[in-house]
């Protein structure tokens, strides 16, 4: 089976690839001595390279891919690539899959291109994903500031409205996490296994959960410019992910 996990940047989609790789699904060659922190993000890099052409982003900032592929794509070279590819994957396993966030904006590619398969979404509070972004840059640098923090509240909504169309209106199989519940809750693992059909080895780790925040006036104000401004409703669009998890999930 092919497992394809969706997910923004920064919602744990590392963590999940992570534990379906240390649990025999293959999900790319890594060094397992290279943490998170220095790169490791268990990304397969033969089908991040086809997202990147796809959406001619390169090396562009996370925040700033935000343009989803629109209508079908077409290319004869990608096809022949991802044939080849998976063809190879299927003689070395029996199960394998990838995680790449920008597959959010390129799925309808993928879906065409790949066999039958199975998605795992995982999706995270806004609020931690503004936190994590907005943290990084120092108080005094305040416009810069202001600019990453609402890029991340954008491309939070934009990323995660994507992935809610694609997993409501698939009929793939498929699996919804809530980053906070998963990370919190001691049955999060046997759930997952129990939809994998594996015994999943439990790889989180609690030093990891960082970003942390509560919806204090910061984060309410970018959320009132992104509803009001430029109609993307973040908490409503959080609202009907947990309603789909609890459908789906």
């Amino acid at each position: 089976m092919i497992y394809i996990v969706l997910g923004m940047h920064k919602s744990g989609t590392t963590l999940i690839s992570r534990i379906l790789h240390e649990s025999g699904i293959n999900m790319g060659k890594f060094d397992a001595s290279v943490s998170y922190d220095k790169g490791n993000q268990y990304e397969r890099e033969e089908f991040q390279i086809i997202n990147k052409e796809i959406l001619k982003c390169g090396n562009a900032h996370s925040t700033d891919v935000i343009e989803p592929l629109k209508g079908s794509y077409l290319n004869d070279e990608f096809t022949g690539s991802i044939n080849a590819i998976e063809q190879q994957l299927n003689v070395e396993y029996d199960n394998w899959g990838f995680k790449d966030p920008r597959t959010c904006l390129t799925y309808s590619f993928w879906n065409t291109n790949l066999p039958d398969h199975q998605l795992i979404y995982v999706f995270r509070s806004p609020i931690e994903i503004w936190n994590h972004y907005r943290k990084k840059i120092p108080k005094y640098r305040m416009l810069k500031r202001f600019i990453a923090s609402y890029k991340a509240v954008k491309a939070w909504y934009i990323y995660n409205n994507e992935a809610f169309n694609i997993v409501a209106d698939s009929s793939k199989k498929q699996y919804l996490i809530e980053y906070s519940e998963f990370m919190n809750s001691k049955q999060s693992i046997e759930k997952l296994s129990e939809f994998i059909g594996v015994t999943l080895k439990d790889s989180r780790d609690p030093n990891l959960y960082r970003a942390k925040s509560t919806a204090g006036i910061g984060y309410k104000f970018y959320i009132f410019v992104a509803k009001y401004l430029f109609g993307k409703d973040i908490d409503k669009l959080f609202d009907n992910l947990s309603k789909l998890q609890n459908n789906k999930g």
